[in-house]
């Protein structure tokens, strides 16, 4: 069944809920009225008795919104009797209610089962409620400053991480400048090492070219000698 207007999903929030019957509130009437009964955050709200089979055929536990009545349970008193014609008979009562609602199970089992649900939405008062709220409102005041903290730790986080990647990346850099310019000193190593070796080349070249130039100015001299004797006899 499709949710409209008159019917809700409660299958998480319904404490319990069957059939039962129930004796006329208000009046004399003793005639028994079977209805379908739901236990819901601190109320007894009762229907037809087919709005129960519409809610089991279903499957998704929506019903309607505009039950036959509603019994707040807040400060109630429960008591399980025998009321003559329903053995299991399931009595609630407050002292604002003008008599009591009387219930009937059909088993001791289902009379322990529902009076143990009614008691304990009994406890749901109007005061425990705001007290519910209230501390619903810190947990959520809490959860919110938690979830800030956490933001701002992530912020820091990825401002840090930023900042080391940056500075990764920075020494990244270094490196490959100090690996460049290692290159770099290697290379004018190299290129001073080849102008030595060509400056001593050059000298040794240059050595040899004088001691040949020497040799020559030697042989000069002496043919001049020799061709100065020669003349000398000629005459």
């Amino acid at each position: 069944m499709a949710e409209s207007a008159d019917s809700i999903d409660i299958d998480a929030k319904v404490q319990l809920y069957g059939v039962l019957y129930k004796k006329p509130f208000g009046h004399k009437s003793q005639r028994w009225q079977k209805r379908f009964f739901i236990v819901k955050e601190g109320f007894l709200m009762y229907y037809s008795d087919s709005e129960g089979k519409l809610f089991d055929r279903t499957g998704k536990h929506h019903f309607n919104i505009h039950p036959k009545g509603v019994i707040p349970l807040g400060g109630c008193s429960v008591e399980q009797c025998d009321d003559g014609a329903q053995k299991f008979a399931i009595k609630i009562g407050h002292p604002l209610f003008k008599g009591q609602v009387v219930l009937g199970a059909e088993s001791t089992e289902e009379s322990d089962r529902w009076a143990k649900a009614l008691r304990e939405s009994g406890k749901v008062t109007w005061k425990n409620a705001q007290l519910g709220e209230k501390v619903i409102m810190e947990l959520e005041q809490k959860s919110k400053q938690i979830a800030e903290e956490k933001q701002d730790y992530i912020d820091k986080l990825n401002h840090a991480a930023s900042k080391l990647e940056s500075e990764l990346e920075k020494k990244e850099e270094l490196e490959k400048m100090a690996a460049e310019l290692s290159e770099e000193k290697e290379n004018v190593m190299n290129a001073a090492k080849d102008l030595r070796e060509e400056k001593d080349t050059t000298e040794l070249e240059l050595q040899q070219t004088l001691s040949a130039m020497k040799q020559i100015e030697n042989q000069r001299s002496h043919l001049e000698s020799t061709f100065q004797s020669l003349q000398s006899n000629l005459k």
